[in-house]
């Protein structure tokens, strides 16, 4: 079970944002970079515009290891042209770590690479992962994540580099309470500007409703703030929402829902208002009738 959950901790590198501190020079290899990939989106769309991207025939191996898997799999385009991935994942059961590591083609001729290691600890786990793009660039990511069994939180935090050079932060608590959750979380990029947000859920089990609120700032230093409640009905439900943009603009949303359980329909009816004051209201039906798929 315990590695079950490493393999599950185990994600793909994504872009995240950037921490500052960086020079000059830095400035300009991240406008660089920025040009590799609008060139390299470029290729990418004319490959999809021509049919270049579309697999016509798929080839996928596993075989198990003795402290793991490989994976190995061969796609093939309409222009003969061969994109390939392959995976190795091994598992340490005495230092109780998970470890992947990825090559690949595409169907370009551009190599990747990346690489990952899950590592459980006291309170949680760790997971350090780097990533080589087609250009030579290598990103990379450390997370850690602890919870106190004892006060219900679990944090996270997060530092690392993207492919372009610049470095970014990421921080969140989560804690359980008696009726719901609070959360805090704040990131910083690449200028050295934050952006958090609060969130508080409160779950009123006499009232069947559950209460969402949420408040923060982006990075420009703008506030927003939106609020949510769900109420069950006998017949459905009931949602109303409000949010406020960092421009100060309001906008809500209402839906009632009622299900009827003998047709196998649910039906809606939905009210928005604009930052103008403007309303709309529309009805959809849903069909719960999945005896067909």
């Amino acid at each position: 079970m315990k590695m079950k959950l490493l393999t599950l901790a185990m994600l793909t590198l994504v872009p995240a944002l950037s921490l500052a501190d960086r020079n000059a020079s830095s400035v300009t290899e991240r406008a660089s970079s920025q040009q590799h990939r609008v060139d390299r989106v470029q290729r990418q769309s004319a490959m999809r515009a021509n049919g270049e991207s579309r697999a016509v025939s798929r080839e996928i191996s596993r075989a198990k290891t003795d402290t793991g898997f490989t994976r190995s799999t061969r796609a093939t385009n309409a222009q003969g042209q061969v994109a390939g991935r392959d995976t190795v994942v091994t598992r340490d059961a005495e230092s109780q770590s998970l470890t992947r590591d990825t090559t690949g083609q595409r169907f370009d001729g551009s190599n990747y690479s990346g690489s990952a290691v899950v590592q459980k600890t006291d309170s949680g786990y760790t997971r350090n992962a780097t990533r080589t793009n087609a250009d030579g660039e290598v990103a990379s990511r450390s997370t850690e994540v602890s919870r106190d069994i004892e006060s219900q939180t679990i944090s996270r935090t997060t530092t690392g580099q993207n492919f372009d050079g610049g470095s970014y932060s990421a921080s969140s608590v989560k804690q359980k309470t008696d009726n719901g959750f609070t959360s805090s979380s704040s990131r910083i990029n690449a200028d050295g500007q934050m952006a958090n947000r609060d969130v508080q859920v409160t779950r009123d089990a006499e009232n069947q409703s559950v209460t969402r609120i949420s408040s923060g700032q982006n990075f420009a230093g703008d506030s927003f703030s939106s609020s949510s409640v769900k109420q069950k009905t006998e017949t459905g439900y009931i949602r109303s929402s409000e949010r406020t943009n960092g421009a100060g603009e309001t906008q809500s949303r209402s839906v009632v829902a009622t299900v009827d359980r003998d047709e196998g329909v649910v039906s809606k009816e939905i009210t928005r208002v604009n930052a103008e004051g403007e309303s709309t209201t529309r009805t959809v039906e849903v069909s719960t009738d999945r005896s067909g798929q």
